[in-house]
Order: structure tokens, then sequence, then C-alpha cells
């Protein structure tokens, strides 16, 4: 109980002072290609960006070198050739936006919050020029810019997208990390574990039917959520066993953590309580429901090497682009070995206190 005064605490209080107070847009990076060259563009392109800090824009001259630098920005925008003379003379005209793949949750935010400001642009041109403005009457029909995304659908560009799966992986890792904390303590509060020692059963047997029993609770879960969600319009566009794979490593991850504080604290419910407050935690940190560009570069290098935050971007993926690519493979290896290493840790701290029992 000692430990738990003393770190819970401590674990609460770096999760929110990490937080940056400055307001997370401005600490995007948005890359920005002017093909049209004009100044009309080059206003267009400086009103869309407004929200974000100068030193964080990077403008690139053509989409040849955008190549080079989209992996460092959570986004890119392009101002296509001729963008000027559609506005002008009042023809569709439509600005692109190149998404991140390996950023999703800030590149969709970032598309949202373009688009909403081209819907509520209106008569750009007029607006451009007051003595032009005083001679002309406002057309409310004018027709705005649109955003075009490449490589990518508009409905892909969801935030609805991204917060089902996570919902539900927070489901899964709170119940499942507290599930299996919960068998421990009360196998050990109630001598189970001793009777079972008597019957010369192994300390990695008792942690493995634990392992199996929460893992197949989850898989009923994440199941039902699957199918639920999909036969109510909102199932993703990923393949639902990828989808699976994704919620069961992150269950196991879960799991492992919940084992490991209740065999290590004891019959006490301290374990059940820092299990709890360590997987919150990291889902605070790991992307679950904000993005990580709003921590200090510290705190997100940190968060990257996390199973869970890997296991996250593996969701994002799985759920908005629709494929299983080597992102997400190495992050389900990286839960699964994480994990086991985690089980492998609780079996000798059990094996060891079994030993101090009999």
């Amino acid at each position: 109980m000692l430990l738990l005064v003393i770190v819970f605490p401590i674990l609460a209080s770096l999760a929110v002072i990490s937080v940056d107070g400055e307001p997370s847009y401005s600490r995007l990076k948005l890359a920005v290609v002017n093909e049209d060259r004009t100044f009309l563009g080059l206003f267009f392109a400086n009103f869309l960006t407004s929200m974000l800090r100068g030193e964080n824009i990077v403008e690139v001259p053509s989409r040849v070198e955008l190549a080079e630098v989209l992996s460092e920005t959570d986004g890119a925008l392009i101002i296509p050739r001729g963008f000027a003379n559609d506005l002008l003379f009042a023809k569709p005209s439509e600005i692109v936006f190149v998404p991140n793949t390996s950023r999703l949750y800030t590149s969709i935010a970032i598309y949202q919050v373009l688009n909403n400001a081209l819907l509520e642009f209106r008569a750009l041109p007029v607006i451009a020029d007051p003595d032009f403005m005083s001679q002309v009457d406002l057309d409310p029909d004018y027709p705005p810019p649109r955003i075009v995304v490449e490589s990518m659908t508009e409905q892909q560009m969801s935030m609805s997208t991204l917060l089902l799966p996570a919902v539900i992986a927070a489901g899964v890792m709170l119940l499942a990390g507290i599930g299996a904390s919960w068998s421990v303590h009360e196998e050990l509060a109630t001598d189970v574990v001793s009777l079972l020692r008597i019957s010369n059963v192994r300390a990695y047997e008792i942690i493995i039917s634990k392992l199996l029993t929460y893992v197949l609770v989850s898989l009923l879960m994440v199941s039902v959520f699957l199918l639920t969600s999909t036969l109510m319009g909102f199932g993703a566009p990923g393949s639902q066993l990828s989808l699976l794979v994704t919620f069961l490593c992150l269950a196991l991850f879960s799991i492992s953590i919940g084992i490991l504080f209740g065999v290590s604290l004891g019959g006490g419910k301290a374990g059940q309580i820092l299990s709890v407050a360590v997987i919150v935690i990291l889902m605070v940190i790991g992307g679950f429901f904000v993005p990580l560009s709003i921590y200090p570069e510290s705190v997100q290098q940190f968060s990257r090497l996390l199973p869970s935050t890997r296991l996250v971007e593996a969701l994002q993926r799985v759920s908005v682009l629709g494929s299983t690519d080597g992102v997400t493979r190495s992050g389900w290896i990286w839960a699964l070995l994480s994990g086991g290493s985690i089980l492998l840790l609780s079996s000798l701290v059990l094996e060891r206190r079994l030993k101090n029992l009999s």
C-alpha cells in the first residue's frame, strides 16, 4: 500500500504536467506546396495555416520534394496551378491535402479543420479587395473551394473511424487488466494459490491459466463489439481479422500488466488499483484519444517505445487504411514479446512467493 501511495500520485502528476498548455493545433507540422504561385494562392495558404506556429509550416517548392519531408509532418497542403483563376471566375476550385499515414490522428484532425475553414469561406477575391467589395454585391452562392484528399477517400477522413476502435481498445485493456489483477488478488487472498501449490501446480501453469481465461473473455467481448458496430453501420473498412488480432494483442499486454501487479503486491487491493492507474496512463500518453503531438518531444519519444502506443498506431492504420502492413505486424510482434516478458517475470515472482509460503 505504501508503494501505491507513493507511485500513483507521481504517475498521475507526470501524465498531467506532460501535456503542453499551448493549444494542440499550434504544435502540428504542415508542409505547403504553392504551385499556383500567385498572391491569392499565397494569401489562401497563409489563411489556412494561421492556426499553426510559423516554424511548423514547411514550404516545399514542388510535389517531387514533398515526398522527402512528408514523413516529418502531419500532412501536406497543395495549392494547385490555376487555383486563383478558378476562384476569381467563380469556377469550382480544389485544394489537395496529402495525409501522413504514419500520423493518421493528426492528419484527420488537420483535414477537418481545413475543411471547416473552407466551408465558412465565401467570396475570397471580393473580401481580399475592399475597394472592389464596395462596388459589387456579394453572391451567397459563391462556390467555396473544396478539399480533395490524395490516396484516401473523404469517408476515411472521419474522426469516428478512429474513435470507435479506440473506445473498444480502451474497454478491452481496462476490463482485461482489471479482471486479471482481481483474479490473482482473490486467489492469493483466499489461499487458493497455496492449495494449488500443494497439488504440485507450478507457477507458470497458474499464470498461463489466467492468461488463457482472460484472452478468451477479451475475444468474446471484442467479437460482440465488432459484430454490433458492423450491424449498426459503424464498422471500420479494415480487415475484421486484423482488427481482432490487434485488439487481442492489446488485451494480452494489459493482462500481463494486471497479473504482474497482482502477484507482486499480493492479496491486497493495491495491485488492482496500481494496474488500473498504469493502464490509464498508457492510454493517456499512447494516443488513444488525443494525438501524441500535444506532448513534449521527450514524452513522444518515450511513448513510441511502448507496445500500447504501437498497437494504437496499428489499429488506426487497419481501421482507416483497411490494410495490414509492416507497421501493423511490427506492433503485434512488439506487444507479444513485451507481454510474454512480463508474464515470464510474473511467473518468477509468483514462484518465489509460493516457495516462501511452503
